[in-house]
């Protein structure tokens, strides 16, 4: 079905998620007394310094999604696009629902990311235990082609950004095909060259349709995506997101005028880099540690 636009919430809702952030039932003990702010407190436990993750306070959560999403928006104005064009992601992977919640419930987020399947499907799951069910979640990590199936019948994913592979794709395709279900993914594209990032090179997306790509049935083919190096260097940022907006409008043609696939989106751009993403042409920003702090680690 895709990704819904509805952001509405019941104030019952967005109440019990705000109650149920201030208590912090999830946080360890010696944690609860750390300095609100803090996202790694080092306390003595046991006559020993251990390090204990502390999530940002449930206050800041709200102050930098409405920040960021204001920032996105500027951005878009500034080249002369329209802030609606472009689609701002929460990216929610490794934090509890507890903390992520209220971006949702209050400041009226409605797109979340998470890049494990079953962490994922977890977090699904006590959402709409809380009846909280109005929640578009993206797909955006790598997925392996055994998972394709029970990702694809769980029903859950309103996009799949990370098709990195014709196998892959085969793969979501049968399992949409035998289900009755479309599945709307991206085509994830290392425009990079980098060893360490997944994605189709920028030849083999071509292959790939040359091999019948597009004619896979059961999936809807949204557009594409890429992660540019993590560096200063605005220029090379710059060269990654271009590439992808120009390989997009290459898939356009040829997919013809009558495809059934929309190759519309560019998903590009996360926190360190998502303005220059939209300076390219990004509509899906991925924006994950500038709203919710860092991450605990595994």
């Amino acid at each position: 079905e895709g990704c819904r636009s509805d952001a509405r919430v019941s104030a019952r809702t967005a109440g019990m998620a705000s109650t149920m952030v201030a208590r912090t039932p999830w946080l360890p003990r010696v944690a609860r007394g750390a300095r609100r702010g803090m996202n790694v407190a080092t306390a003595t436990h046991q006559e020993k310094n251990v390090e204990v993750f502390v999530p940002i306070a449930q206050e800041e959560v709200l102050r930098n999604y409405r920040r960021v999403a204001n920032d996105v928006a500027q951005a878009a104005v500034d080249c002369g696009r329209n802030p609606e064009e472009v689609k701002l992601v929460a990216v929610t992977k490794t934090h509890t629902l507890e903390h992520v919640l209220p971006a949702r419930t209050i400041a009226g987020c409605v797109n979340f990311g998470e890049n494990r399947l079953e962490e994922a499907l977890q977090k699904i799951e006590q959402a709409r235990d809380l009846g909280v069910k109005d929640i578009n979640w993206h797909y955006i990590g790598t997925l392996q082609s055994r998972k394709a199936k029970k990702l694809v019948d769980t029903g859950s994913f309103c996009l799949v950004h990370s098709v990195d592979s014709f196998k892959l794709a085969r793969k979501l395709s049968q399992a949409a095909d035998t289900g009755g279900r479309t599945v709307h993914v991206l085509l994830q594209v290392n425009t990079s060259g980098e060893s360490s990032k997944q994605g189709l090179n920028p030849s083999g997306w071509k292959q790939a349709v040359q091999e019948g790509l597009l004619d896979l049935p059961g999936l809807s083919i949204e557009g594409l995506m890429t992660m540019a190096p993590f560096t200063s260097d605005e220029e090379v940022v710059r060269s990654c997101f271009s590439r992808l907006a120009s390989f997009r409008e290459e898939l356009q043609i040829l997919a013809g005028k009558d495809t059934k696939h929309l190759i519309k989106e560019l998903s590009m751009g996360m926190s360190n880099d998502y303005k220059i993403a939209i300076e390219e042409g990004s509509t899906i920003v991925r924006v994950g540690t500038d709203i919710f702090g860092s991450r605990p680690k595994p």
